[in-house]
């Protein structure tokens, strides 16, 4: 208990110097901090070099566990915007790469007999800080998610935000996994910044991501149908709206802002 204290300790002093998706149970600690970067240049060189440099490199730090996995994922709205999502089992993996960093380093690349990429080629900024996330709650079907909607919130009340997301991937996702591959869900809640105004968060505090195995999907799930008749979508749903009304989970979510993202690679994927 003592060396959990003090991880956590150390884990929000590194918050406060910063100014700030696996298989576990929903109560195991898990955790992941999502990069913002905006890429100028040649973007196809740019994915390349992450799909056969970094992402060897990054499954080379999974297999000396000092992290959990890494993601890329690309937008759809802004083609040249892509967030990077390194995972961690516990918090002590993350306080251990903020200490010691040792990720994607050069050694090794040339353990690996991998050939620098030409940096040249392209140029990134960063359009939004760091940010680190606690994974609340999930489900997942046995093939990866091609694409996801990222659904960002504001609350003020973390247990029934995590409740309700927890509602959700249990009464309306996890029923339909086995007639939709590729069909997933998350929630988080963030742990690297809090800003306050008047009683009410300026920033996103909640998250979830719905996971999918086509844009397609996705598309035809928002577009309007004229003749549309209740199916199992909708009988979910119903269940769902039902126990958030019981359980007193409604309208505890402001601000939902979305953005469809294609998942472009990452360290569980071949």
């Amino acid at each position: 208990m003592n060396n959990n204290i003090n991880h956590m300790k150390k884990l929000i002093l590194v918050f406060l110097l910063l100014h700030l998706s696996t298989h576990s149970q929903e109560n195991d600690k898990y955790y992941f901090r999502m990069h913002y970067l905006d890429v100028s240049g040649n973007v196809g060189a740019f994915i390349k070099a992450n799909k056969e440099y970094f992402k060897l490199l990054a499954k080379e730090d999974v297999k000396n566990e000092k992290w959990a996995g890494w993601s890329m994922l690309r937008s759809i709205r802004e083609p040249s915007k892509f967030i990077f999502v390194h995972h961690f089992n516990s918090s002590k993996q993350l306080e251990n790469v903020y200490s010691n960093g040792g990720l994607f380093s050069r050694e090794t690349a040339k353990k690996l007999g991998l050939t620098n990429p030409d940096w040249s080629k392209w140029s990134w900024k960063v359009f939004k800080p760091y940010e680190i996330w606690e994974r609340n709650g999930f489900v997942v079907d046995d093939e990866p998610s091609k694409f996801f909607i990222l659904n960002h919130f504001k609350f003020k009340n973390k247990k029934k935000f995590i409740e309700n997301n927890r509602l959700w991937g249990k009464m309306v996702v996890k029923p339909q996994l086995k007639d939709r591959d590729g069909f997933s869900w998350g929630c988080a809640t963030i742990l690297s910044y809090g800003e306050w105004d008047n009683g009410s968060w300026k920033s996103y505090n909640g998250m979830s991501w719905d996971g999918f195995g086509s844009l397609s999907e996705i598309i035809d799930g928002w577009s309007y149908n004229e003749n549309e008749t209740i199916d199992d979508s909708a009988k979910y749903w119903k269940a769902f709206s039902d126990a958030i009304k019981k359980n007193d989970l409604g309208d505890i979510m402001i601000a939902k802002q979305s953005e469809i993202y294609e998942h472009i690679d990452s360290t569980w994927m071949n």
